[in-house]
Parts: structure tokens; C-alpha cells; sequence
């Protein structure tokens, strides 16, 4: 067993999960803050928070100083567009590359596909959403998101696009595991409660996981 430890931080951001029930939605901002103390972790995983000044050096295979840092939970982003095949100069500014991400400290991106609008186009963009999950450290997670809108062929004929979506990709997406996430846009002016309960329904089917917005 490896034990690493993250010795002797100059603070520790932590989210209170003691006793029996574990913190959810807006109790999560409450977080507190550990001074002195310092990190163990085995075989990857940490183990505990021990006290600094109570540390035997000897008992770790690896130490990291991380002396004047913080250490704090990894954030998730939990919405993007990154592999995106389209225009979007207005958002030019907003838009982040996964190295900035990384820099913040996002540890887990979600990453979804949804501007190709048809099958051809929303493969290679899972595919690129796979490849970048191969090339990064971080946990990437490909959701394909075909019910986004519709695209302008098929604004009169709605359902000759959730054809495609139900009988070709879907089960060719899932089949190639190229998505783990199937999302719908749900709205008047996207897609209706009947259309996306279509969708998700064969999604389902294929072992897909669900996602709604």
C-alpha cells in the first residue's frame, strides 16, 4: 500500500460530512477551514486529515510539501460546449479551453456535443470529447445532447429528426460507447415533454444515463 502524504498546508477548504446525514445543495457553501494539519492519502485515495504536528515522517513512502498552499476540494463543471463545431464569436471571451479549466480547478468536466445535428456530425464530436478524455488527467465525460434543437431541414417535419436520433444514433452511440449522458433541451421553443419522454425512453433502453435541460 502507498501512503502519500500532502504535509503541512497552510490551510485545508473542507465541506463538513460528519455524522449520519451528508450535506447537499446550498448547506455545501457552508465550509470550513483546517489549519496545522495535513493529508493522508493511500493508494490514491485520501484517508484521513491528521494533525501536523503529530506526524511521524517515517511512516510515508512520499512526502509533498505543500507548505503556503491551500488545498481544497476538485470543482466540477458540470456544462460545457468545448468540442464545438460552430460560430460563436460574440461568446469568444467566455469561452474557456480545458487547460483553463484545469487552472481553476476543475477536476470533473462534462463536456457535450449537441451543434451537429445530425448523425455524422454529433460522432466526430463525441469523438473528439472521447479523445480529449484520453489526453487530459482530469475526468471528462462525453453527454450527447442531439436534442438541442432542431436543426433547419427538419423545422417542418419534426419527427424525421427524432428518427434519427431514436433509431440511428442513439444506438449507435451507446453501442460505440461514445456517450455515457443522454441530454434534451425541453421547451417551447426546443423540444416538447412528449418528444424528449421519446427520447430518453430509448435512451434508457441502450443504457444510457439521463440528463435534462
Amino acid at each position: 500500500m502507498m501512503k502519500t502524504l500532502l504535509y503541512n498546508p497552510a490551510s485545508i477548504v473542507t465541506v463538513d460530512t460528519s455524522g449520519k446525514n451528508y450535506k447537499r445543495g446550498k448547506d455545501l457553501s457552508e465550509v470550513g477551514c483546517l489549519n496545522e494539519h495535513s493529508i493522508l492519502i493511500e493508494d490514491g485515495d485520501i484517508k484521513d486529515i491528521l494533525s501536523t504536528k503529530s506526524i511521524n515522517k517515517n511512516k510515508f513512502d512520499k512526502i509533498i510539501d505543500v507548505g503556503g498552499k491551500t488545498i481544497l476540494p476538485g470543482l466540477v463543471e458540470c456544462h460545457t460546449h468545448t468540442a464545438f463545431a460552430g460560430s460563436r464569436a460574440d461568446e469568444f471571451r467566455q469561452k474557456l479551453r480545458i487547460d483553463n479549466f484545469i487552472s481553476q480547478g476543475i477536476t470533473t468536466l462534462e463536456i457535450k456535443s449537441g451543434y451537429g445535428l445530425n448523425f455524422e456530425n454529433e460522432r466526430k464530436l463525441l469523438q473528439v470529447i472521447n479523445y480529449l478524455n484520453e489526453i487530459y488527467a482530469i475526468d471528462i465525460f462525453p453527454t450527447f445532447l442531439g436534442a438541442h434543437t432542431y436543426p433547419k431541414e427538419h423545422k417542418d417535419n419534426r419527427d424525421v429528426y427524432i428518427d434519427e436520433i431514436i433509431k440511428k444514433m442513439i444506438p449507435y452511440f451507446a453501442e460505440q460507447k461514445l456517450a455515457e449522458f443522454c441530454d434534451g433541451f425541453c421547451e417551447l421553443t426546443a423540444f416538447s415533454a412528449e418528444e424528449i419522454d421519446r427520447i430518453f425512453s430509448v435512451a434508457i433502453e441502450h443504457g444510457l444515463k439521463l440528463k435534462l435541460h
